[in-house]
């Protein structure tokens, strides 16, 4: 797996992207570069989906955001659909 780096870009935001874009090559898609992208954003918003992710480059911003998309679990899905659906006589004490 290739190192994705910035200069500025901490350890934690380092790691963060390296998990997520693990995760995409695992499902088979690889890093290739071939698409381009541009759009206007809201600077607020991206100053705060930077401060959330770390330091990383517009173009990392970019994938990383996309990667997770791809990658959601269904976590908030599952969970609603799960609710009142616990077991009335577990034990939730102990």
């Amino acid at each position: 797996m290739a190192k994705v780096d910035t200069p500025q870009q901490s350890e934690a935001s380092r790691a963060r992207l390296e998990a997520v874009m693990g995760q995409i090559e695992e499902m088979g898609l690889s890093r290739d570069k071939g698409a381009r992208v541009t759009g206007r954003i809201n600077p607020k918003l991206l100053e705060l989906a930077r401060a959330r992710a770390g330091a990383m480059s517009d173009s990392q911003l970019l994938e990383f955001a996309l990667a997770n998309i791809v990658i959601e679990d269904g976590f908030v899905d599952a969970f609603s659909a799960a609710r009142g659906k616990v077991d009335p006589t577990l034990d939730l004490e102990d």
